[in-house]
């Protein structure tokens, strides 16, 4: 009868004499056979065998191939609580977000059930009360952490009031998603650890931060450092800063091309660029006159001075570190190669 079922079940399980529709194997084979299309038969063999309503292995085979079946009757004649019932629901739930309205309240209030909905239901969220979400924002954090590509399509679902939440924002941002004028309180837009995680995933994000941020000098060289090319939305009060200019140029010289019209047609790039210039002059000078005298003194055809501070590696170095502070003159090897560096995509771009 089973192999039967399994080859023509719509004819078989009519030509069935009723005793051997409520045997428990035959009916589940039933509501189980392959070609098991018609809302009828499963309906039909579950009256017949109301054992299957009970049954966690036949719950589960319904929640993943009858949905609508299960919703219907299972929800209402089974013994099982399926409500409380963690594993059914989050399986419920894996399948059809809406099934969160079936969850009861305890499975609710059960912070392991609620992290294991966000990182395996994520599209939950559109079926969840903003209250509960408002109340909950580690159930939003995680399902961004664990699902980010997916949280990506699915923010709408979140309510407005969630993204009040400061973690949530973050963790958003760090997720890689943009930042959200339309859900953001105003208030994030001052918030300089929020703006530079913004700017992260994208230099022109930098545009929604206030002018208290724009203006703060150290705040602005931090931004630079994640990308040169935020520049373009630095405030006109400090963006001709030398220091600023060079930490945006020396980094990247496509900070050049987001720099204002204005401040290119005052002549401020090429002042600047002679300042740079001659800091360098300086510095390869004291490299060529100054060190080589100290280091070099036989190649010199005239006795210096200076080759009497030849006295041994560590109190010559001394000496240099001493007369290039007192002069001026750049040592820090970093500090040189920025200098280099702006001098150079400078040039690049004619200037």
């Amino acid at each position: 009868v089973i192999k039967a079922l399994h080859l023509k079940v719509e004819k078989v399980w009519h030509a069935l004499p009723l005793e051997m529709k409520r045997n428990y194997q035959v009916a589940t084979e039933a509501c189980k056979a392959p070609n098991s299309c018609t809302n009828k038969i499963i309906v039909d063999a579950l009256e017949q065998c109301p054992e299957i309503l009970s049954c966690r292995e036949m719950i589960a085979y319904f929640i993943s191939h009858h949905f609508q079946l299960w919703h219907e009757l299972f929800l209402q004649a089974s013994n099982i609580d399926i409500h409380n019932d963690a594993d059914m629901m989050l399986q419920a739930l894996q399948k059809n977000g809406s099934s969160w309205e079936l969850c009861s309240g305890e499975l609710r209030r059960d912070s392991n059930f609620i992290l294991a909905v966000a990182e395996s239901c994520p599209n939950v969220f559109r079926h969840v009360s903003a209250p509960f979400q408002w109340e909950h924002p580690e159930m939003v954090i995680h399902a961004m952490e664990t699902n980010p590509e997916i949280m990506k399509e699915e923010y709408h679902g979140l309510c407005q009031q969630v993204w009040e939440n400061r973690e949530v924002a973050m963790t958003w941002l760090k997720i890689g998603g943009k930042w959200l004028d339309d859900y953001f309180p105003p208030a994030f837009d001052g918030d300089a650890e929020l703006v530079l995680a913004a700017v992260r995933n994208g230099y022109d994000d930098f545009a929604v931060a206030s002018s208290r941020l724009t203006s703060d000098k150290s705040f602005v060289l931090k931004a630079l450092a994640v990308d040169a090319r935020i520049i373009g939305s630095v405030d006109t009060d400090i963006v001709d800063d030398d220091e600023i200019l060079m930490a945006a140029i020396s980094r990247d010289p496509r900070a050049i091309d987001h720099i204002e019209e204005t401040l290119k047609a005052r002549g401020v790039l090429i002042s600047f660029a002679q300042r740079i210039r001659r800091r360098l002059r300086e510095y390869w000078a004291f490299q060529g006159e100054v060190i080589e005298s100290i280091k070099s003194p036989i190649q010199r055809k005239r006795q210096c001075p200076l080759t009497m501070l030849n006295q041994g590696t560590v109190t010559m170095e001394t000496y240099i570190a001493k007369i290039s502070s007192y002069i001026g003159v750049m040592r820090d090897e970093e500090e040189i190669a920025a200098f280099t560096a702006t001098s150079n995509h400078l040039a690049e771009w004619g200037i």
